[in-house]
C-alpha cells in the first residue's frame, strides 16, 4: 500500500495575546491570532472540498461562446472567451452554459464543474490558453492564469489563482 503523504499547516508567526481595552477602561478582551496546527492528506489539499457548490454568475456575450470555455470580461465588461495572450487579462471563470452574441452566458467563477469529453489528469492544474482552452500544458509566453486543478479526469476544481505575467 502507497504511503500517504499529510501537509501540516502551522503558523508561520506565532503572535502574542492581544488585549484590547474600552476607552473608559472598565471593559477588555484577549484575541488570540494563534490556532493549532491543522494537518490534511495531499490529495484531498488539492481535490478540495467534497462538495464544493459552484459560484455563477451571468453576463452578457460579446461573441458566440461555448460552454465549458475560460471566459474574460472585455472592455465593457461583456463575456469574451478567454485569450491570455492578450492585456487587459481579466478571468471571470468558466462558461457553464453556451451563449450566441447578445444572449447570457452562466459563467462558474469558482466551485466543481464536470464535463464527460474531458481526460485530465488528476491533481494536476488547469491552465487559460487562447480561445478560452482548458489545458494542463504550462504556457510559455502570456499570462500564466491557472484556473484551479484537476478533481477527477472529467471534473475541474475552480479556485484562480492571480495571474503571472510571463514576458
Amino acid at each position: 500500500m502507497a504511503e500517504k503523504i499529510k501537509i501540516v499547516f502551522e503558523d508561520a508567526l506565532a503572535l502574542p495575546p492581544i488585549t484590547l481595552a474600552s476607552l473608559d477602561g472598565k471593559r477588555s478582551f484577549s484575541v488570540r491570532a494563534n490556532r493549532p496546527p491543522e494537518s490534511i492528506e495531499l490529495g484531498e489539499f488539492f481535490r478540495g472540498p467534497p462538495d464544493p457548490t459552484p459560484a455563477i454568475i451571468s453576463l452578457i456575450a460579446a461573441t458566440t461562446i461555448p460552454g465549458q470555455r475560460a471566459i474574460m470580461l472585455d472592455a465593457d465588461g461583456n463575456a469574451v472567451l478567454a485569450d491570455p495572450t492578450q492585456r487587459p487579462f481579466i478571468l471571470a471563470g468558466v462558461s457553464a452554459t453556451a451563449a450566441n452574441t447578445g444572449g447570457r452566458v452562466n459563467v462558474i467563477v469558482s466551485g466543481l464543474i464536470e464535463n464527460d469529453l474531458w481526460s485530465f489528469t488528476p491533481l494536476s492544474p488547469i491552465f487559460v490558453a487562447p480561445e478560452g482552452r482548458l489545458v494542463q500544458v504550462r504556457p510559455q509566453s502570456g499570462v500564466l492564469q491557472i484556473i484551479g486543478a484537476a478533481r477527477t479526469p472529467t471534473s475541474l476544481l475552480i479556485s484562480p489563482l492571480s495571474p503571472t505575467v510571463l514576458n
